[in-house]
């Protein structure tokens, strides 16, 4: 079973090590992508700012100033990206402040890899910030909550396949239909379960959710204690067999389906970042709002 799921060509290896730079290389995921798909002379950097010393809710925040090449004729334009240490793929983008420091968001984009290829989508955001620069130092914020539009644009690459336009962006939206649903799901089972647990990382989130979400591809002792083999049923779904009985325990009748097709399974193997990102959207948000001092990096 796992021959077929995972490429040892060239693609995977090269995934693979984006994948383990994500705790730690801010820009190796973005590049990846953006090398593999021919968009990476779109922008230059010209400045960046970082808060480097702040607190956990603050700290690796960093804006960039840059200048954008557009349309058939490259035409330029300065902007600004913000990204957050947390999740390196994920980028926002705003206009060049104005002379208060004021700009508006534009648009989100995000990149989510696996061993075999990976998701990316833009959105449109509708928001406002400001963004001041006083020498080597900058002050970001946020004001108030954007508002996030429909995914509008995407690819994804499954192997040496390539998934472009309108077939894209189906497939994209129906997994941000699941991907909504589950993190829900997970929100309300903290709530309940253990009200108080934050996640260090990526890591950290698929250590504590996949025992609990898929104790069938773990080992006996890695299980949780409600999950049982004895007068279970069992189904079938991506090659793996599932125990239906411990489903319809764990989740309620939106999400079995999901599960006991293994579905959500292949969502989780293709789309771990992209469900983090969602499950963590409101703090990341939080960590974006009030007055942020950045230091000049570059």
């Amino acid at each position: 079973m796992k021959d077929k799921r995972y490429s040892r060509g060239l693609l995977a290896v090269l995934l693979n090590a984006v994948l383990l730079s994500l705790t730690g290389c801010v820009t190796m995921v973005q590049k990846t992508g953006e090398l593999l798909d021919g968009s990476a002379r779109a922008e230059k950097t010209l400045v960046v700012f970082e808060d480097k010393n702040g607190g956990p809710d603050h700290k690796g925040i960093r804006v960039s100033q840059v200048v954008r090449k557009r349309g058939s004729q490259g035409e330029a334009s300065e902007g600004i990206v913000i990204t957050v240490g947390a999740f390196p793929t994920l980028r926002l983008s705003g206009s060049a402040p104005a002379w208060d420091g004021r700009f508006a968001l534009e648009s989100l984009e995000f990149l989510s890899p696996n061993l075999t290829g990976w998701n990316e989508f833009s959105r449109e955001l509708l928001g406002e910030g400001r963004f001041w620069v006083n020498g080597l130092s900058a002050t970001f914020t946020l004001l108030g909550t954007p508002s996030v539009l429909d995914i509008g644009a995407g690819k994804i690459r499954r192997n040496t396949t390539r998934i472009t336009g309108a077939q894209a962006l189906t497939a994209l939206r129906n997994r941000e239909e699941r991907i909504y649903a589950i993190t829900g799901w997970m929100r309300e089972w903290l709530e309940s379960h253990e009200k108080d647990r934050r996640f260090t990382g990526l890591e950290d989130f698929e250590g504590y959710w996949k025992p609990i979400l898929f104790p069938e591809t773990l080992r006996a002792t890695q299980r949780p204690v409600a999950w049982t083999a004895e007068g279970a049923e069992w189904t079938r779904g991506e090659d793996i067999r599932w125990n239906k009985t411990y489903t319809a325990a764990l989740l309620g009748e939106e999400l079995r389906p999901i599960r006991d097709s293994g579905t959500l399974f292949r969502d989780w193997e293709e789309a771990a970042a992209w469900i983090y990102y969602q499950f963590a959207w409101d703090y990341i948000l939080e960590s974006l709002i009030g007055e942020i001092r950045l230091s000049k990096i570059k």
